[in-house]
């Protein structure tokens, strides 16, 4: 791969991570005030659970990588004192913690696709 695409990947990335962000924060400041919101929330959660063990894995990573999103733009807003030139930077940085969270999203995914074959073989 050549910089300008492993730059354009990270950069997709980013902007995925900023939208999930904002999409589980939106989520859960929302679900405070609508029934509708919670009762959505609520039934994807139970129907994860039913999926068994690749169900709850999808389910646990979901909140993995919603906490981390948010954990970041919210970092990123108080480092940054507010959304502005400097949030974006700021938001890309990678920290400390996501160092030990990569081999924890590895080992996730390794279980995914286990308990994929798994399940086509039974």
């Amino acid at each position: 791969m050549t910089r300008t695409s492993l730059r354009e990947f990270s950069l997709g990335i980013t902007l995925l991570r900023l939208l999930y962000g904002l999409w589980a924060t939106s989520l859960i400041l929302s679900a405070f005030f609508s029934e509708l919101v919670r009762g959505n929330v609520i039934e994807l959660t139970q129907g994860l659970m039913a999926g068994g063990i690749v169900g709850k894995f999808v389910l646990f990573v979901l909140i993995v990588f919603a906490v981390d999103a948010c954990w970041q733009i919210y970092f990123a807003t108080y480092n940054a004192r507010g959304i502005n030139r400097r949030w974006f930077e700021i938001f890309r940085t990678k920290y400390a913690y996501q160092k030990w969270l990569k081999p924890i999203y590895v080992v996730f995914v390794c279980f995914q696709i286990f308990g994929f074959i798994v399940s086509l073989i039974i």
